[in-house]
């Protein structure tokens, strides 16, 4: 059979027979294409971080301050008492804290820990501010308290301290 004649006789069969395949290798192409990018962004989602978790309520007349020393350096030793309450859905933990101004770390306990959802606890922080801001003895001292809880947001918190000691006279 000659070339020729058979592809005059069949040249439109061919050509629909090549349009469909064209069309199934695209739609295929597409298909996994498709499917290769739902499955990245399924694998490479971030998880959802809430950015408001905690309320806090200072205890003024249950927070106080007192000259120390540390290694032999005078310092300032703060202890702030409060109620946190977990708005956030989850229990959360408060691993950090920090004061802003003047510049000093801390340490604190919450009870219960991780704090259930919708709950209050009772948090102690106690905080090391070296050097000693000028202040006097028998004042108040403010300042601006951060608690950072396990997603990383900061919580800043307005306090003022009592004073152990009566002022001089």
């Amino acid at each position: 059979m000659d070339f020729n004649a058979f592809w005059s006789q069949n040249w439109e069969k061919i050509a629909a027979f090549l349009a469909v395949l064209a069309f199934a290798y695209g739609l295929i192409k597409g298909i996994w294409k498709r499917a290769f990018a739902i499955l990245h962004a399924f694998l490479t989602r971030t998880p959802y971080v809430p950015s408001k978790t905690l309320r806090i309520v200072p205890s003024p007349m249950r927070s106080w301050w007192q000259f120390g020393t540390n290694g032999g350096k005078p310092c300032v030793l703060a202890s702030a008492e409060m109620t946190v309450t977990n708005i956030y859905g989850h229990g959360v933990t408060l691993p950090e804290t920090y004061m802003v101004r003047p510049r000093g770390f801390g340490v604190l306990t919450a009870k219960p820990t991780p704090i259930p959802p919708q709950n209050p606890a009772e948090v102690l922080a106690m905080y090391t501010i070296i050097p000693p801001p000028k202040i006097k003895l028998g004042g108040d001292l403010k300042s601006t308290l951060v608690i950072v809880d396990q997603y990383g947001n900061k919580h800043p918190q307005k306090f003022v301290f009592r004073s152990l000691l009566p002022p001089k006279q």
